[in-house]
């Protein structure tokens, strides 16, 4: 069964499948300030699960993720919807809805002071409980320092300048009559298959922006094009056991 990778060479570019607006800066903190939000003309049948998906930075893979569709259809949901717009909120720390654990703070002021930047350090220090609060946008260590590295154009980029420079990936399962989406034994043993073939991608792929990574830096070792060619053979190799019998 032929694994999908949507679409034209495998690639969405934020600017055709996110829209961003103004916002009221959340806790009054004058970057999160951008309304983030799925375009409504995405085809949703493009969107659906369950696979795995890429974030890229200028060419290069920072972050791999998981979407299994819905609780009611391993194939259904939107990654858009559910995910990548959060995504784009996180790795920018533009989004209105932006929130950073405390444990997160703590870690940062802690082990990174020296290396945030100025304007970061002062807002995580002064942080309202309002900030910590998770509206949906949770930042994670990682996806603060991809940010801290980028700051001196992030923090005053107008949306257009970024949503150009990010791209996603998502390499899915396709629906199949042999899986039925209501059936349980279909839907867990894609789900473990898929969860098995995500830790496989970030630990050989290493994407920088991913919680499992130990922070060393702001690096790309692979392209958007490579990642899309490993993650492909992963899942391909972790879901050609496929039960067809019996589902």
């Amino acid at each position: 069964m032929k694994i999908e990778s949507k679409r034209l060479d495998g690639l969405f570019l934020a600017s055709s499948v996110l829209r961003v607006t103004a916002a009221t800066p959340k806790c009054g903190i004058r970057f999160l300030n951008w309304r983030i939000r799925a375009r409504a003309h995405v085809p949703s049948y493009e969107l659906g699960g369950a696979g795995l998906y890429g974030i890229c930075y200028n060419g290069a893979l920072i972050y791999v993720g998981s979407f299994l569709g819905s609780k009611k259809d391993v194939f259904g949901g939107n990654v858009i919807r559910t995910r990548w717009w959060a995504h784009f909120g996180t790795l920018t720390l533009r989004g209105h809805r932006l929130s950073v654990p405390a444990r997160t703070i703590g870690k940062l002021l802690d082990e990174y002071a020296s290396v945030l930047h100025p304007e970061l350090r002062d807002v995580l220090a002064l942080a309202p409980k309002t900030l910590t609060d998770d509206s949906g946008c949770k930042a994670s260590l990682n996806r603060v320092l991809v940010a801290n590295e980028n700051w001196e154009r992030f923090r005053d980029a107008e949306p257009c300048d970024l949503l150009g420079s990010f791209t996603y990936f998502y390499v899915r399962f396709p629906r199949s009559r042999s899986y039925r989406a209501s059936a349980n034994s279909s839907a867990n043993f894609l789900r473990t298959a898929i969860s098995h073939a995500e830790a496989e991608a970030i630990e050989r792929l290493r994407p920088v922006a991913n919680k499992e990574i130990p922070w060393t830096g702001f690096r790309f070792p692979h392209s958007c094009q490579t990642a899309i060619s490993v993650i492909s053979e992963i899942l391909a190799r972790w879901t050609c056991a496929t039960p067809d019998a019996n589902i």
